[in-house]
This record gives structure tokens, C-alpha cells and sequence, in this order.
């Protein structure tokens, strides 16, 4: 081999190997054709971007919290892959079947830790009681999360577990514009609507809602036209508007409106049909308002038109007169973050005046590819400690409980892997939670842990990007449920209580 020949397979070895460290681990698509590099970091580290677990939180709680909740800190080992098939299968044969007390075991999934006789889910669960035993009006529980809910998903199956056996009815919150279609109704809207969400921040001159969402119609501006009579001396304002129609599965004569920064001339009118069924003004100009709107007849297509200028608008709930009910909070492409833009004395009222007694926070999936050094993990625990103690704050006689992050899986190597510190963030949130009393959820063990979603993928119940389909969401929802059920039953027999 000659000279030139031996300069030029060095220099395209320099060339691509340099190539590959710049490389996406996923591959690039040029049509049907993936090309996949193997990484330069792997050529010379098999665990670059992997770090240790550790097996128990180290936290002063752990010391103080009676064994079976602390063997719930150690690790537990990943099922095999055959082992996990068979447990999904036997959820997915049990899922349409009705529960009953004897399906309310214990979950090891679900850590609760008592502590002086107290946990931190006693606050929810004493709503629960109130509720159950006499009825107290309509007790609100938020979930939060990204794309994994959006729409309702999941949260409407936890809605529809909790009023079965709790009482209430209803859609919960509907935001007046989305980027997704609703599960438990559809809506249309009409009109320049600007959708302020919490993945962007606060809004300018405004906040966000409770569920990290705002809306102005005709993008805040208002339209003035100047109009004469006869003599030349009348002058009339005309407002723009916005419409939002909604078509519910049942209809509800208990509406509220929620918003903030109200201004003279601003109204709901809610019609069905062409018959004006409701009307309310918007005219507080406080950061948040929940207002009953008075619906002379319930419908289940109604349509509500906005007029005068727009004040912050968060949405509208339609419930039962009394009950349980759920709202989804699920904001794509959110890692929780923008929560901390809401004050935190506007988020404690708004939970006050909605009744809010349960905040569920899911997040995670959306970090998850950009945890790859020690510094960055380090900094993502910095920022769930802010957003779990802004929500455990908010809530001084609620309850807050964490799920974890699930398992999340990207193209590398000629095979689908999970990103390598999906754990340690999950060990973060689980730390996290338990040091500031919340409640815990471990959705990455229940699903098998590390490369699970792969498992899951070939079952049919969620996708390799870690987003679960209908049926593997009804199944965590199912699951979720029943572990809550165990520990409410635990609640009721640490004080004695008798239904």
C-alpha cells in the first residue's frame, strides 16, 4: 500500500471517528434509511453517562418510619423481560373487571411513610371521609403532568375509579384552547384566541391558572369603533369576541368560570342552541376569580361567547353538585419548571378558593435526554425540590403526591435503549418527595424499570418515546388507584374510622 493511500484511510478514520462524537445516538433519517454512528464516548466507556444508584434515601425520615414502609426504600431488582409479559398480560385480562375491597392490597409501588401516626396523604384522605360520610360539596384534586395526560389522559380514568366510589360527576376543568383533543369531550373555537402556557412562562401583565394556562381572546387587543347618530353625538364601543363550543357526553347545571384581571364590559354569555341559558360579568380584577355562572337550563352543547375586553381567562369546570371530582393539568413538552413562575401566595388562593386538596405532580419524561453529567442531574434536583415544595406549600391542608418519571427509550446502537439516568432521576424525585412529605409513586419500578418501555412497546400498551396507550394507561390508573385505596383504608383504621 503506498503512501497516499495509507494518508487517506487515516485521515477519514480521524474523520469519522471524530464524526461519531458529534453524531446523533438516535440516528439520522434520510427517507426509510436511518444511519446510526456508534458513539465516540462509547468506544472508550461502555458507562459514560451512567451513575450508581443508591440503594436507600438518605434522609433522616428513613430512620423514623416503621419497616414496612422503609423495606419500600430499598431497591428492588428489575424483572425479567418474560416475567414482566406475563404480569402485563394478567393486568390487562383484570382491567375491565369491577374492584372490590380484596383488590386493595398492598402496593409496593406506593410509599406513604407514617410517621407519629400521620402520613402524607392523611390530609386527602380526610377529605375523602368528609365527603363520604356527609356529603361536603365538591372536593378538587389536580394532576399535573406533560403530554403523558394531556387531554385527560389518565386522569379520566382516575376520575371515573374515584366518583365511583366517592360520588361527583363531570369533566372537571376544560381549558378554553388546546394543542390536543380532549378524551372526555370535544370543543371548537372561534375567534383569535393566544394560549399562554406554563412551558413559557407568566404571561405578561397577567398569571396563569391554577392549571398553568391562560387565554386572552383577539390576542388582548380591543377593537374601538367610532359611530355617529343623526345628530352627529353618540359614540359606541365595539368589542371583539371569542367562542369556545363544547359538546359533553352528559349535561351539567353546575358551570364555574375561572379568571383573573377582570375589566369593565367584560361578560360570559353561555347559549344552547340559539337560547341564552346563562350569563356572568368579568369584572374583578383580582388574580383569580372562581365564579358560579347561573345556567337556567343544563344542555350538553353549549357555547360560550366572551365580550368586552379580555381578561385572563383559565378555563371553565362543569361538576356535580357534590363529590370528588379531577382536573387535568397536562402541559406538553413540561418539565414542571414553569409552575414556579406562578406567586406563591396566588397559587395558595387559588387552591383555597377551588377546593384543591390533592396535587398530583408527574414530570420527567421531557429531561430525561439531556441528564448526561453529574452537574445536570445535580441541577434537575435543584429544580424538582422548588417545584415540589411550591406545590407543598400551596397546600398546608392538602396532600401532594410525586409519580415518578417512566421509563423513556431512544435508538442507539441498532436497538432501542433507555436514556441511562432515567433511575437516578427517579431516585431524585423519590428522595425529594419523601424529605418534603409528600407521597410517592414509583412508575418506573411498576413498569419494570430499566428498558421496561420495550416490553411494553411489544405489548401494545405505550410507545418506545415512553408514552403509554389507552389500555397501558388505564392500567397504571388502575393501579395507582387501588395502591391509594390501601393506604385510605389504612388511614381509616389508624383513627378509627367506621363508614
Amino acid at each position: 500500500m503506498n503512501r497516499q493511500s495509507v494518508l487517506f484511510i487515516l485521515s477519514l478514520s480521524v474523520f469519522l471517528i471524530s464524526l461519531s462524537f458529534l453524531w446523533p445516538s438516535e440516528g439520522v433519517m434520510i427517507g426509510k434509511l436511518n444511519l446510526v454512528f456508534i458513539d465516540g464516548g462509547g468506544l472508550f466507556s461502555k458507562e459514560k453517562n451512567k451513575f450508581k444508584d443508591s440503594g436507600l434515601i438518605k434522609t433522616s425520615l428513613s430512620a423514623n418510619i416503621n419497616s414496612k414502609d422503609y423495606l419500600k426504600l430499598i431497591e428492588h431488582k428489575d424483572p425479567s423481560a418474560a416475567s414482566l409479559r406475563q404480569k402485563l398480560d394478567s393486568l390487562r385480562d383484570r382491567l375491565n373487571l369491577k374492584l372490590t375491597e380484596s383488590d386493595y392490597k398492598e402496593s409496593i409501588f406506593l410509599i406513604n411513610p407514617v410517621k407519629n401516626n400521620t402520613s402524607p396523604l392523611d390530609n386527602f384522605f380526610k377529605s375523602l371521609v368528609d365527603i363520604n360520610l356527609v356529603g361536603s360539596g365538591v372536593m378538587r384534586v389536580g394532576h399535573y403532568g406533560d403530554s403523558q395526560i394531556e387531554g385527560g389522559r389518565m386522569t379520566n380514568t382516575l376520575r371515573d375509579l374515584f366518583q365511583g366510589y366517592f360520588g361527583g360527576g363531570g369533566v372537571g376543568y376544560v381549558p378554553l384552547d388546546d394543542i390536543t383533543s380532549p378524551v372526555s369531550f370535544s370543543r371548537t373555537v372561534s375567534g383569535n384566541w393566544t394560549r399562554f402556557a406554563a412551558s413559557k412562562g407568566r404571561p405578561k401583565g397577567g398569571s396563569l391558572g391554577p392549571g398553568g394556562l391562560a387565554f386572552k381572546y383577539n390576542s388582548g387587543q380591543n377593537q374601538t369603533k367610532k359611530i355617529t347618530d343623526e345628530s352627529g353625538a353618540a359614540n359606541f364601543t365595539s368589542w371583539a369576541s371569542g367562542n369556545v363550543t363544547l359538546n359533553l357526553s352528559k349535561s351539567y347545571s353546575n358551570m364555574m368560570i375561572w379568571y383573573g384581571y377582570g375589566q369593565t364590559n367584560s361578560t360570559l354569555s353561555v347559549f344552547s342552541g340559539s337560547n341564552k341559558i346563562g350569563e356572568v360579568k368579568l369584572e374583578d380584577n383580582s388574580v383569580f376569580n372562581a365564579v358560579k355562572v347561573p345556567l337556567s337550563t343544563s344542555a350538553t352543547n353549549i357555547q360560550l361567547r366572551f365580550s368586552g375586553p379580555s381578561p385572563f381567562l383559565y378555563g371553565a369546570t362543569f361538576d356535580e353538585s357534590k363529590g370528588v371530582q379531577f382536573d387535568n393539568y397536562g402541559v406538553r413538552g413540561h418539565s414542571g419548571e414553569g409552575f414556579l413562575t406562578i406567586n406563591q401566595d396566588d397559587l395558595s388562593g387559588m387552591f383555597q378558593k377551588i377546593n384543591n386538596k390533592l396535587a398530583i405532580v408527574q414530570f420527567g419524561g421531557n429531561v430525561t435526554p439531556y441528564l448526561k453529567t453529574e452537574a445536570s442531574l445535580k441541577k434537575m434536583k435543584g429544580i424538582y425540590q422548588n417545584i415540589y415544595l411550591r406545590f407543598k406549600k400551596a397546600l398546608p391542608e392538602g396532600s401532594v403526591l410525586i409519580v415518578s418519571v417512566n421509563d423513556v427509550s431512544r435508538f442507539i446502537k441498532g436497538g432501542y435503549e433507555s436514556y441511562p439516568n432515567i433511575s437516578s432521576l427517579r431516585y431524585i424525585q423519590r428522595e425529594l418527595a419523601i424529605e418534603n412529605n409528600c407521597a410517592f409513586f414509583d412508575l418506573f419500578q411498576f413498569m419494570g424499570g430499566e428498558s421496561s418501555i420495550n416490553v411494553w412497546s411489544e405489548a401494545n400498551l405505550g410507545a418506545k418515546d415512553g408514552h403509554f396507550s389507552t389500555t397501558g394507561r388505564d392500567i397504571v390508573a388502575k393501579e395507582l388507584f387501588k395502591a391509594l385505596m390501601y393506604e385510605f383504608n389504612n388511614y381509616k383504621t389508624r383513627h378509627v374510622i367506621k363508614e
